[in-house]
């Protein structure tokens, strides 16, 4: 803040001999009403972002809710068809063995009436006979069900296999070009700004451009933050569903998408560090001129003027906002990890 204050006292002693100080003031609120206009723009963007994310998450929830319910109607009917199959199996099986006693009743009422002897021996070789018989039936009844029911289980597990495999890769896909997207539109976003923004670098004095160069920065790391809590929030949902589907292939694209992402990063990173190395050696030298000016009239400046000159001061609001969630070369180590 002096140092600030002793730039301003050494700004206006220069308007003075140069300018009136209602250009000055004209210039100031001029820039303050631009910047107020980007942070808003800006602000609009973050909103139509997370209202577009919200819409997308509700639809896969009840796209998710509407497969969910299908399959489980259709798993039902298909137990109902089955046990339906099944009474009626028992119920002709039941008509036949009547049937058959019946019949077999018939046969020994009338040999009954012709010799009584010979109908014990052919009624216990009869009954001896269907005993067979039904035996050998109720085997290949209950063999023709067990294989029915195997193959039946078999269809449904190889079914279940293929849909979650389905789903992991589909999810796996979705994940990997939502996190490619956002990240090219950052990209765009980013150098379109950065070239907007080195425009009106050269159009002012050189304190004020690094000024605003260092909260513009400050508001992209913020940007950056946030965007990285929403790719680490689609990692961890990502995270969820590859432990109950398919493991191997959604870890394989989640920690592709947080290496590219960390390297496009640390690209920006340099290239930042780059720029801002070249103009702080063009400014250095003015920069120590107006501090030796300021020192000089610092003594003759009143106590209120001070005051006064600090409230002009722009705003710090957010410098440690950058800090919040950890580096940005943190954050995709997680996701990485």
């Amino acid at each position: 803040e002096e140092e600030a204050a002793e730039e301003e006292v050494a700004e206006e002693e220069a308007a003075e001999e140069e300018a009136p100080e209602e250009d000055d003031q004209a210039a100031a609120a001029a820039a303050a009403e631009e910047e107020e206009r980007l942070r808003q723009e800006e602000e609009q963007r973050e909103r139509e972002a997370a209202e577009r994310k919200a819409r997308l998450d509700r639809e896969r929830a009840e796209r998710k809710a509407r497969e969910e319910e299908e399959k489980k109607k259709r798993e039902e009917e298909k137990k109902a068809k089955l046990e339906a199959e099944r009474k009626a199996n028992e119920e002709a099986a039941r008509k036949q063995k009547e049937e058959q006693e019946r019949k077999a009743k018939e046969a020994a009422d009338r040999k009954a009436r012709e010799d009584e002897e010979r109908k014990a021996r052919e009624q216990a070789q009869r009954k001896e006979q269907e005993e067979k018989e039904q035996k050998a039936q109720e085997e290949a009844e209950r063999k023709a069900k067990e294989e029915a029911e195997r193959k039946a289980k078999e269809e449904s597990d190889r079914k279940a296999r293929e849909e979650k495999e389905r789903q992991a890769m589909k999810a796996a896909k979705e994940a990997k070009e939502e996190a490619d997207r956002k990240a090219r539109e950052e990209k765009e976003r980013r150098e379109a700004q950065r070239a907007q923004q080195e425009e009106e670098d050269r159009a002012r004095e050189e304190a004020e451009q690094a000024e605003r160069e260092a909260a513009a920065q400050k508001k992209r790391e913020r940007d950056e933050l946030e965007r990285q809590e929403i790719a680490a929030r689609v990692a961890r949902e990502v995270e969820e569903r590859r432990q109950k589907e398919k493991e191997t292939e959604v870890r394989r694209a989640a920690e592709d998408a947080a290496r590219k992402e960390a390297q496009r990063k640390k690209e920006e990173e340099e290239a930042e560090r780059k720029r801002q190395a070249k103009m702080g050696d063009q400014s250095k030298a003015k920069k120590h001129a107006e501090k030796r000016a300021a020192k000089k009239v610092e003594d003759k400046k009143a106590d209120g003027k001070k005051a006064g000159d600090k409230s002009k001061a722009p705003s710090k609001k957010g410098d440690s906002d950058s800090g919040a969630f950890g580096s940005p070369l943190m954050v995709g180590a997680v996701l990485g990890g």
